[in-house]
């Protein structure tokens, strides 16, 4: 059986793509790379005019919901700043995914803890993380590349993305195991 991995990019379009995922995971998973503009209905709008609709207009509860009608099989999801809290706010609107990553995700510090497994990584240099408190009680797991900026996910070759990626793997594979073995 193979498995879904949603891609939502960041306010900006970005990342382009995970380049060392599709190599490592293999064949059994389908790659879907989402926009936060065109889940949002603004395919025009892009940086702090797509900011803007999000997190001012509601486009963010928008974009959660058509995430959440997309998920139709065994599915994960990773989120890239803005991109992760449409994810983390999708799977209160019903998106079952099996586990969800969300990477400098700084907006989740107005959120509360959701029943879908879920790891956030976030750079300890970037101003807006959540708090210490937030960081302990909510997320299932979390990540601070203590020297990183916010923005350390554009760079899928640094030591910080080459370790989330590296998380994101062995999760996906331990976790998508029982998938595999159902398969004929």
């Amino acid at each position: 059986m193979s498995y879904k991995l949603y891609v939502v990019k960041d306010i900006n379009l970005k990342p382009e793509g995970c380049a060392p995922l599709p190599q490592i995971l293999g064949k059994d998973i389908d790659i879907i790379y989402l926009g936060l503009n065109d889940l949002c209905d603004h395919a025009n709008l892009s940086g702090e005019e797509l900011h803007h609709q999000l997190f001012l207009r509601g486009g963010i509860d928008i974009a959660a919901r058509k995430l959440a009608s997309f998920i139709d099989r065994p599915s994960f999801g990773i989120g890239f700043s803005a991109g992760g809290t449409a994810l983390w706010k999708s799977t209160v609107f019903g998106a079952s995914f099996t586990k969800i990553f969300c990477v400098s995700s700084t907006r989740l510090r107005s959120e509360s803890s959701i029943i879908v497994a879920n790891s956030v990584f976030f750079g300890g240099r970037d101003t807006n993380i959540p708090t210490e408190d937030w960081m302990k009680s909510v997320p299932d797991r979390c990540t601070i590349y203590e020297d990183a900026l916010h923005n350390f996910y554009l760079n899928d070759q640094s030591d910080e993305m080459a370790h989330t990626f590296q998380e994101i793997t062995q999760d996906i594979e331990f976790l998508s195991l029982p998938l595999r073995l159902q398969s004929p």
